[in-house]
This record gives structure tokens, C-alpha cells and sequence, in this order.
């Protein structure tokens, strides 16, 4: 029969809970076979006899992995812990079914699930290999949730500064000079594009210090403005194929100015849609969303005690003057959220007869 080799081609369906489960009949640490299930292809076990190598890879894809069982000799390549993944909730009404299958992904709580989704950028995922961000991709697309996904060799970040951190900024600025880093004068980006190397060395010396970070640019997500009037055949055309709108609506975005055409938009996306836009005329710009905070103005409300109850659930506020205000709308609701949340408190409140928007501050 001959040696055989057992490997892991993906997490597939499985949950994280399969590691305990082979750390219990194999003689491999749960933190060795956690990084075979989600860094596959991986070898699980090599030099053993065919027909065990058949049972258990029957046994393992009864769990949701997917594996083979191949020739000693067979070529094959292994994954590595090259991927970093961050989750964008498209829809969110869905979000806690999100988060519930998040939480199955990775083996934590849905509390903390819905925390690594409430974050921005929402990493969710690190070390990963391809076939695992593919796996969560399959589970999460069908939800409403789209993945941004960023190749850690190959990362490129902005540095962005606070506008009362002036000494920190010159500090930051002399660290990247040194390492041939271009610096932005004015303003919160203070550089653009550097690569993981000058990243590491730039968190190693100044990580610890408040008042800036770094943003690993394939995590960016943009909101597209319109900001001039698009008056030729040419721009309207352009508009119209990037957005979906129908042309009937072009007259009432000119007059509406600055008009947001797209939102929360992935930074390759943006990147070309823009250069789409600008190439036929349109003068649009991309405004970057991943580290704005918001606000909730709330325009009208059917029942203000569901809605004290769902703002005390998301946003944590539950005091007196909330239902005074909820009783007589419009009314402004400070909560400093990452748009994540926002988006997730905005959609609660809407199944419960709110009428609100998101203000940016």
C-alpha cells in the first residue's frame, strides 16, 4: 500500500472547535493543528499507511475540512500566515447574523465578534492563508459582509496624525526622513503608501504614543462625492455606468451638490472609479471614511421605549433626557461611533419605525 501523506486543503465548513477535537486524537499541540486548519494547504501527517490515512480523512471531512490524502512523493505547496482580513457589513440587517458566523469562524463569543466588526478598520483575521480567506469569504458574502483582504508582505500604509500632536508630528516626520519617506506638510496624513519594513520600524519606536496610526491602505473604504455639475453626455454617461442610477435623476443630483453618488467603497475600487470619473469630466473626489466618527440625528420615532432599548444595547446611553428627546424628535443622539456601528445602530432603529441619518463629525 506505501507511505501516504494527509493534508489540509482548507478550513472548509469547519469550525474552530475541530483543533481541540484532533488535539485529543493526535499528538500535536491544539496551537500546531489550529495553524494546519487555518494556514492550509498544510501537512497534517506524513508517512502514514494508506488505509489509515483513508479513514481519517473520512472521519476530518465529516467535520467540514476539506483534505486529501496524496502520494509521499506528491509535490504540493503549503500556505503561511501571509493574509490579514478585515470584514465590510454591506447589509446590516444582518449584522448579527454576521456576527454570530463570525463568531463560529473564529471561536469567540458573539459579544466579541460583534466588537471585532464594530472596529475600524473591522480586522477580523490575521496569519491566515489564501484557501482560509476564501473559506470565511464563502460564509460571509452569503450574509451581506464583503472581505477586504490585505497580503502582509506586500502592505502599504498611510500615517495619519492628530492636528494637536505637532511635536509627535515633527518626531515621526525626522523618523521616515531618515528612511527616504516623503512627508505631507499639513493636514491629518502625514505619509502615504510606506511599506510594511518602514511600518514596523515606525510602530516599534512611537506604537505606544496617542494621537496617530497606521492604516493598511487595503483596508480604506471611501465615500465618492459628486461636487460640480455633470452637464455633458459624456459625464452623465460616466455616472450612470458607475452608480446604477437612472438618467432622470441626473437634474435633481446637479442641483443637490455636493451629492454622494457612492458609499463606503473598498480603496481599489474607489481608486478606479474615480479616474473613471474624472477622465469623462466628472469632478468628484474620494473622501476617506475609515476613521471618521458619527452621530445619529434622529427625524422621527414610532416608539420611543423600543428605541431607548436599542440605543442602550448598541451605543450603551440610557438616561432620562434620551426619552425626552425620542419623544420629540428631531433630536441629535452623540455616540462618536465607527461607521460599522452607526450603520448597525441606524438599521435596529429603522425596524422599530425610526427615521434617523448618520452625521459625521
Amino acid at each position: 500500500m506505501g507511505a501516504c501523506r494527509l493534508m489540509i486543503q482548507s478550513v472548509g465548513s469547519a469550525t474552530p472547535a475541530i483543533s481541540l477535537a484532533l488535539a485529543h486524537a493526535l499528538p500535536f499541540s491544539r496551537e500546531h493543528l489550529a495553524r494546519c486548519v487555518y494556514q492550509a494547504p498544510a501537512v497534517l501527517l506524513d508517512g502514514i499507511e494508506r488505509k489509515e490515512a483513508d479513514t481519517l480523512c473520512e472521519i476530518l471531512a465529516r467535520s467540514g475540512l476539506e483534505v486529501s490524502v496524496d502520494d509521499i512523493e506528491s509535490p504540493f505547496t503549503v500556505g503561511g500566515p501571509e493574509y490579514e482580513v478585515a470584514i465590510h457589513v454591506e447589509d446590516n440587517a444582518g449584522f448579527r447574523d454576521i456576527a454570530a458566523e463570525l463568531a463560529r469562524f473564529i471561536g469567540s463569543t458573539p459579544a466579541r465578534a460583534v466588537e471585532l466588526l464594530c472596529a475600524s478598520p473591522a480586522i477580523v483575521l490575521g496569519q491566515v492563508s489564501w484557501s482560509t480567506v476564501q473559506a470565511l469569504r464563502a460564509r460571509m458574502e452569503k450574509l451581506g459582509a464583503l472581505l477586504d483582504v490585505s497580503k502582509v508582505a506586500e502592505a502599504h500604509y498611510d500615517v495619519f496624525i492628530d492636528a494637536q500632536q505637532e511635536p509627535l508630528r515633527h518626531r515621526l516626520q525626522r523618523e521616515l526622513s531618515k528612511r527616504g519617506v516623503d512627508c505631507i506638510k499639513e493636514g491629518p496624513l502625514l505619509a502615504s503608501g510606506i511599506n510594511r519594513e518602514v511600518a514596523n520600524a515606525l510602530w516599534q519606536r512611537s506604537g505606544s504614543q496617542k494621537g496617530w496610526c497606521l492604516l493598511d491602505q487595503a483596508f480604506q473604504r471611501f465615500d465618492i462625492w459628486l461636487e460640480e455639475p455633470a452637464q455633458s453626455e459624456r459625464a452623465i454617461a460616466a455616472i450612470i455606468n458607475c452608480t446604477g442610477m437612472p438618467a432622470e435623476l441626473i437634474p435633481r443630483i446637479n442641483a443637490a451638490l455636493p451629492f454622494l453618488l457612492l458609499e463606503s467603497v473598498a480603496s481599489t475600487e474607489a481608486s478606479a472609479i474615480l479616474a473613471s470619473l474624472n477622465e469623462s469630466g466628472v469632478r468628484a473626489v474620494a473622501q476617506l471614511i475609515t476613521l471618521v466618527k458619527w452621530d445619529l440625528n434622529v427625524q422621527s420615532v414610532q416608539d420611543p421605549r423600543a428605541a431607548i432599548q436599542i440605543i442602550h444595547r448598541i451605543a450603551g446611553k440610557d438616561d432620562a433626557t434620551l426619552l425626552h428627546s425620542l419623544s420629540r424628535p428631531p433630536a441629535k443622539i452623540s455616540v462618536g461611533f465607527t461607521l460599522a456601528r452607526a450603520r448597525w445602530l441606524v438599521a435596529e432603529l429603522a425596524a422599530v419605525g425610526c427615521r434617523t441619518e448618520l452625521v459625521s463629525r
